[in-house]
């Protein structure tokens, strides 16, 4: 049997590891539709006289919650597996 202090390290690496590889994805899946939806680049950099104010607002609130939704669904993953494969739930809940 693991130790708690290390189901915990295990379970916070594996809950981390869940979602970044998710918000990553997201985020460039997010990338790689803009231009066709929008017309335009990505709006990278605020400073370019080239970028509306309304580009930047829509381009990060769209990656942003597209992002915190894909974190959430990957520790909620992490979660279900979690539970599969020991059969209780995470330590952190």
């Amino acid at each position: 049997m693991i130790s708690t202090l290390t189901e915990e390290r295990l379970w916070r690496m594996t809950s981390w590891a869940a979602a970044v590889v998710s918000a990553w994805g997201v985020r460039r899946a997010v990338a790689a539709i803009w231009p066709r939806a929008v017309g335009r680049d990505v709006p990278e950099n605020p400073a370019d006289p080239e970028v509306t104010w309304s580009e930047v607002a829509l381009w990060v609130t769209v990656s942003g919650l597209t992002a915190a939704l894909a974190q959430a669904l990957g520790r909620r993953g992490a979660a279900l597996v979690w539970r599969r494969f020991t059969g209780d739930a995470p330590p952190a809940l």
